[in-house]
């Protein structure tokens, strides 16, 4: 039965998602730690997930496609679970259908969340590894107290006389 297809894609897609969130919150565990390894795992783990993603999204759709010929209704260009649920008498079916893509809903947002929290530490620490290196660079360049560059003092040599002068 196309409507029961639909309702095991859609149970799928939430627990893949939620092994990707669990992904996305070790990613970020291996960000605190600096582990260049796990990170490289994650992203490998990653990858498997979205292309699993990506296969049982294409199955949903063909179990929409076949659920709306089996109800005489054209498929269209954009199959959302909106229009699939019009289609369905109410039911227990249809209740179980809203209540997965809520779920789904639910954590696709919580992946969005932890993906914005693991980009800002990864700039920040681009930004500290960019100061590091910056400071590395100018090492022997810059002054390690700090002075008016608009101001004249006089050379190193001329400040020893000056102070020889005043002994």
């Amino acid at each position: 039965m196309p409507v029961m297809n639909l309702l095991q894609h859609m149970e799928e897609l939430v627990s893949a998602h939620r092994l990707l969130l669990e992904v996305a919150e070790q990613r970020r565990q291996m960000l605190l730690r600096h582990d260049a390894d796990g990170l490289a795992a994650c992203y490998r783990e990653e990858l498997g997930l979205l292309e699993r993603i990506a296969g049982i999204q294409s199955d949903w759709e063909v179990s929409a496609a076949e659920y709306m010929r089996a109800r005489r209704a054209e498929p269209s260009g954009a199959m959302t679970i909106d229009v699939i649920v019009e289609l369905l008498p109410d039911g227990e079916t249809k209740h179980q259908l809203l209540q997965s893509r809520t779920r789904l809903v639910e954590i696709l947002s919580e992946i969005k969340k932890v993906n914005n929290s693991n980009q800002q530490l990864i700039e920040r620490t681009l930004d500290h590894i960019d100061y590091i290196i910056e400071l590395h660079h100018t090492g022997g360049e810059q002054d390690v107290t700090y002075y008016n560059p608009a101001a004249k003092y006089p050379s190193a040599a001329n400040m020893t006389k000056r102070f020889e002068s005043r002994a």
